[in-house]
């Protein structure tokens, strides 16, 4: 399943709540950054428009988040509430009501003639809220959702 500004309220089919959050990689060459989430449970991803299928995790498996055309991150790491692991939330924000899309677009000047950023209507920020507290907002395009690979 993909989710951008154009169908941003599927992130209301999506539930990662006490998901276990295991990995974080930035690939800066591709502009992508991958997290990979345990459920703690069965875990359903909602068909895409232009498919009939999805795929439901009778088992505990992992689940891949990948975030494209990545234009910013923030991320705290304070364990405000103490040491967790897990996720609290996902949610997803349209570039207009992001915080951080806000804050790129606010940094971009009229000379910087390499700059990549478009429109504002062009991303949308993902926010995963921990347990601890503690906070990981993407900017990117759009966000993708899928199997990942088992760790053996």
């Amino acid at each position: 399943m993909v989710i951008n500004n154009g169908n941003i309220h599927e992130v209301n089919n999506i539930s990662l709540h006490d998901a276990c959050f295991e990995s974080f990689v930035f690939d800066r060459v591709h502009n992508r950054l991958e997290t990979v989430v345990k459920p703690e449970w069965p875990f359903v991803v909602p068909p895409d428009f232009d498919s009939s299928e999805s795929f439901e995790h009778a088992e505990l498996k992992r689940i891949r988040i990948t975030c494209v055309d990545v234009i910013g991150t923030e991320m705290s790491n304070c364990e405000y509430w103490g040491a967790s692991p897990y996720v609290f939330s996902l949610s997803i924000l349209n570039g207009k009501e992001s915080p951080l899309v806000q804050k790129l677009f606010a940094n971009m000047k009229p000379e910087y003639k390499f700059c990549k950023l478009k429109l504002k209507d062009d991303y949308i920020e993902v926010l995963i809220e921990f347990s601890s507290g503690d906070k990981l907002r993407v900017a990117c395009s759009s966000v993708r959702f899928g199997e990942a690979e088992n760790a053996e």
